[in-house]
């Protein structure tokens, strides 16, 4: 027993027939023995005269109906067929040949024709009898070199385009059609220009561009006069059709010649200036596909020029207007060129705008449902999304879910660039972003980059832990706000709690009032209460998004500490970074992460100096910030190497400054907590190091914060002796201000301190015979008054180590 299946092949035109040429293939297989025999075949569907006023869609939908071997998913192609043909079928009509043309004309004989094109102005004819024997002589190439090099015949081709192009259309067309067989040579344009071709053609082009436009204010003048009640008049008569068409062949071949010739910039720059592209996006409401084709091909050529996109971008010009009834359109290759017009013009922030404005984003997401388009679609919208405005109106659209399915089902290990690019754009409005975490959108994300590593997707992950992070910001930031109004208005209803208090007071020794304490303060409460406006205070929005990142969180760890691509674990690392404790699981922190992955030896070895990279070291800083949000996980910080690495990270990293700026900031949060604050300040020189970096000019003069630094440090060094001796400290403070000339730039200052101090230990002793004094940096010996001090280790001698710089 056989089965039999037929699947459809190519469709095409019969170049010779009205008809449709069906390629298919049949596949015969035996059930017995399994065997398959595949065979290729052809047929095709025969058509009669198509009419002007056929309803293609019908036509197309019966063809579909009555073939076997056409399914119906290619309806599509079939309609652009039919229309083809139909298009094909009208060209051969309108080209009107007698009997007696039928006769092939020959080189022999070019004298003959060239005495035809000086015929007598009333009769025009023969002149369109003479241009057609010389274009069908220009349809053999080995004839055009001759014909070019014959001055008196171009001298009267040339003539008969400027005196009568306006007389006939036909005969325009034969000169038009003559001068482009000869413009497809480049080495025949020089010749061509000396005849000013260019310059009649264009002539040719404007001419009929005005006499379209004088047909359509005849028909709204018409419709006007008729009170808008005749709708009849809006519709093309057959007349008017078949003149649409004449005048649509006219014009392909005339801008055929002008693109050609447009090869020399030169000359296409003379074309610009005689308002060729307002003159071409004019014509982008022509109905033929061919013009059409040829319409937008020049405008993209055109649109390199800067001159040229500024002009198109001007809604009195409208090129950008009219491609949007383009997309998408009955015409597939219409479409197409569309899509390179606009995206040429893309590159330009006024195009972008202006195609936003016109409304071009609900149609390009929905040719993002239609592969065809798919590819140029996903360029053009990621140039638009470069425009932050413009990802909020995105984010309006089903654009996110659209682009989330292609990533998601992307059949190549790494997603196309321009797609992930496109998503990294969008993901950076909090609308769009927020529109990526449905339906386990990280999750999806985040298992795609586990398995093929796509550094692009990081990027989209990170950029949604950015918005996520934001809104937390913005939380505090209201919150922030909110405490500070409450404390202001405690403070306000303090103040005047105690002057209503104080008027009572004077109130009753002047006998005026006998009120208890208690009834005294409720009622001064009362009034300042009432006599305060009430505050409005700002209401705080909740987060939205708690728990999101709790599914995902140990995946990028454990990507993070597997991870081999550098690139890979920049995003990873500053994704975490951006993850804080209401993003994790229910019960879980920073600290319970930190000690089931041990995560300070994995930070650490980052920041061991030469391992990593900058970048990867600028992340894992702001990673070890975030650590310093949890109470558990300092102590986890302080008790490891962490802190001392990050004091060799500043010392290794003293010419980046980002790097030295989140330094700056991670050391003002581990200030906040005790035991990251004993490590930091007694067991390394971070501080010291730090004001050294940052409060020294250019010549190395201490500033302000330091000198100030060092007055109390030698007030804490030697507080018995100031005590004892009854000096003031703000006294001592300024004496040691001006003393140790702290802007002394000849003077090498130093840290007085114990021996003994335990914190820092002795290089020098500067004990000189028992005299009671101390050593400055540069030798100087300044005498002390120690007569009231007592023995013991709190008198007499003392040893003092030189300030350090």
């Amino acid at each position: 027993m056989r089965s039999k299946k037929i699947r459809t092949g190519h469709l095409s035109l019969d170049p010779y027939e009205n008809a449709i040429v069906i390629q298919y293939e049949v596949e015969v297989t035996n059930n017995s023995t399994g065997q398959t025999e595949t065979t290729q075949k052809e047929t095709k569907v025969r058509l009669k005269t198509i009419k002007i006023d056929t309803n293609l869609s019908k036509l197309a939908r019966d063809i579909v109906a009555k073939s076997k071997y056409i399914s119906e998913k290619k309806l599509p192609l079939v309609e652009q067929l039919v229309y083809d043909l139909q298009q094909r079928q009208f060209q051969d009509d309108d080209i009107d040949i007698k009997p007696d043309d039928m006769e092939a004309p020959k080189m022999e004989n070019i004298d003959e024709y060239m005495e035809m094109l000086y015929g007598g102005e009333e009769d025009i004819s023969d002149k369109i009898k003479g241009t057609l024997k010389i274009l069908q002589l220009t349809r053999y190439v080995g004839n055009l070199e001759v014909l070019i090099q014959n001055m008196q015949l171009m001298s009267a081709l040339s003539r008969v385009l400027a005196d009568d192009y306006k007389r006939s259309m036909e005969l325009s067309y034969n000169l038009c059609s003559i001068f482009l067989a000869l413009s497809n040579f480049m080495e025949m344009h020089t010749i061509l220009g000396n005849y000013r071709i260019g310059a009649m053609t264009m002539k040719v082009v404007e001419l009929e561009l005005k006499r379209s436009q004088h047909r359509e204010e005849e028909k709204v003048k018409a419709m006007m006069d008729a009170g808008g009640k005749d709708t009849d008049l809006l519709q093309e008569s057959p007349k008017e059709r078949a003149q649409a068409r004449k005048q649509d062949r006219l014009l392909f071949v005339a801008l055929h010649v002008l693109i050609n010739l447009a090869e020399d910039v030169s000359v296409e720059k003379k074309m610009s200036k005689k308002n060729l592209t307002g003159m071409l996006s004019q014509m982008l409401n022509r109905k033929s596909p061919d013009a059409l084709l040829l319409i937008l091909a020049f405008l993209k050529k055109l649109s390199i020029f800067e001159e040229n996109k500024n002009l198109m971008a001007k809604p009195e010009v409208g090129t950008i207007y009219g491609l949007a009834k383009f997309l998408p359109c009955s015409h597939n290759q219409v479409t197409q060129s569309a899509l390179r017009l606009l995206f040429n013009l893309s590159f330009s922030k006024n195009c972008r705008a202006v195609m936003v404005e016109v409304g071009l984003l609900p149609k390009l997401v929905e040719l993002l449902k239609k592969a065809p388009f798919r590819a140029k679609t996903i360029r053009l919208l990621y140039h638009l999304s470069a425009d932050d405005a413009t990802n909020a109106k995105l984010g309006e659209t089903d654009l996110i879910p659209l682009v989330m399915q292609l990533i998601i089902n992307f059949p190549q290990k790494t997603v196309a660039k321009e797609l992930a690019s496109l998503a990294i754009n969008v993901s950076n409005d909090p609308g769009c972003a927020e529109q990526f975490t449905e339906h386990r959108g990280i999750s999806q994300l985040l298992s795609r980059v586990d398995e093929y590593g796509d550094v692009l997707l990081a990027k989209v992950i990170r950029n949604i832990s950015q918005w996520t992070f934001a809104e937390q910001c913005k939380i505090a930031a209201i919150t922030e706000e909110v405490e500070l109004l409450k404390l202001d208005r405690e403070k306000e209803l303090a103040l005047l709690k105690g002057q209503f208090s104080s008027n009572d007071k004077e109130n009753r020794r002047n006998g005026e009032t006998k009120n208890n304490d208690d009834d005294d303060d409720a009622t001064s409460a009362d009034d300042a209460s009432s006599a305060l406006p009430p505050t409005k205070l700002p209401k705080i929005p909740p987060y939205s998004q708690k728990r999101l990142w709790g599914p995902d969180v140990s995946n990028m760890i454990k990507m993070s500490l597997g991870c081999d691509s550098h690139d890979l674990l920049v995003e990873l690392l500053g994704t975490l970074g951006n993850i804080t404790s209401l993003d994790m699981p229910k019960g879980k922190g920073w600290a319970n992460l930190m000690t089931d992955y041990n995560l300070c030896n994995f930070v650490s070895k980052l920041l061991v100096p030469g391992m990593s990279q900058n970048d990867v070291v600028l992340e894992t800083v702001i990673l070890i910030g975030q650590f310093c949000h949890d109470s558990e996980s300092q102590m986890l910080i302080a008790s490891s190497s962490l802190i001392r690495a990050l004091h060799e990270l500043w010392q290794d990293k003293g010419d980046d400054s980002e790097i030295l700026l989140q330094l700056l900031h991670l050391f003002y949060k581990m200030l906040h907590w005790p035991d990251c604050r004993e490590e930091l300040l007694y067991s390394t020189e971070a501080m010291a190091d730090i004001s050294e970096c940052h409060d020294r000019d250019v010549k190395g003069v201490i500033g302000d914060l330091g000198a100030q630094v060092r007055r109390r440090r030698f007030l804490a060094h030697n507080r018995e002796w100031v005590e004892e001796n009854g000096i003031d400290e703000g006294e001592m403070s300024m004496g040691m201000g001006g003393g140790f000339g702290e802007n002394d730039d000849s003077r090498e200052d130093r840290v007085y301190r114990h021996g003994d101090d335990h914190m820092l230990g002795d290089d020098q002793d500067y004990r000189d015979n028992g005299d009671n004094h101390f050593v400055t940096g540069s030798g100087q010996k300044v005498a002390i008054n120690t007569s009231g001090l007592s023995g013991g280790d709190s008198g007499g001698s003392r040893d003092w180590e030189g300030w350090g710089t």
